[in-house]
């Protein structure tokens, strides 16, 4: 882990589709420069999200999770049959994580939320 942002309470409830953007920016995983990989949604109860981004190239990225929900969204990357972060992280604090690839590698993106929920996750290429 290498950085995460303070928690607040008070801003729990997931947002629309209206207010999406406004959130990824509190967040701080609106669009920057270097973006490699990002994605965004809302789940409901029990609903799960999986996504395969192919072919990232040899590099070192940050992995930048957020969620905004009542209960805790359980994020899983993996890619060559490795699972590299497996995390059920608390809504409000954004989580940053460094993964290397040594190699050209397809990365698999699993969310899971345990009740209604925002999520976000973005790719940054150092």
């Amino acid at each position: 882990m290498v950085s995460s942002t303070p928690y607040d309470p008070w801003q729990r409830d997931p947002v629309g589709e209206a207010d999406m953007e406004a959130w990824l920016q509190e967040s701080q995983l609106g669009d920057g420069l270097q973006v490699a990989h990002r994605a965004y949604g809302l789940l409901r109860a029990g609903e799960v999200s999986t996504e395969i981004r192919a072919a990232l190239p040899v590099g070192t990225y940050i992995l930048a999770l957020a969620c905004r929900g009542p209960e805790p969204v359980t994020f899983q990357v993996s890619g060559d049959s490795v699972t590299m972060v497996d995390v059920d992280l608390r809504c409000g604090p954004r989580l940053q994580n460094v993964i290397r690839l040594s190699k050209e590698t397809a990365l698999t993106f699993r969310v899971e939320a345990k009740s209604e929920a925002n999520y976000a996750y973005r790719l940054l290429l150092l």
